[in-house]
């Protein structure tokens, strides 16, 4: 997987190859093939704030929302933990570009 973390009760797995976006949680598996992404986008933090804590979101509809925690993750609309790389290992699937990603480059200038 591009991104796993274990913590508390359960494992989070993120996984992304030449078929899709899959994100896991103990027994909810939500999964995106690249044709029904439609938006990716980097969401500020519960704080509003774009930092190492945004996540990076795939959505399935063209107006997408913020998702800030994981929480509000559903089966069309979920993300991963923003990391450096990841926007590179995402653009080796998709065109498309993430929205915002500039608002985090940004403030590591």
């Amino acid at each position: 997987p591009v991104y796993s973390e274990v913590f508390g009760s359960g494992a989070l797995r993120f996984e992304m190859d030449e078929s899709g976006v899959t994100y896991r949680k103990r027994k909810t598996v939500y999964h995106l093939d690249w044709e029904e992404v439609k938006c990716i986008s980097l969401n500020p933090d519960l704080l509003e704030q774009f930092t190492k804590r945004c996540y990076i979101c795939f959505f399935a509809e063209d107006d997408a929302c913020w998702l800030r925690s994981r929480e509000e993750f559903n089966g069309r609309a979920f993300g991963v933990q923003y990391r450096r790389g990841l926007p590179e290992a995402i653009a080796q699937y998709t065109d498309l570009a993430i929205c915002n990603l500039c608002e985090i480059r940004q403030e590591k200038a």
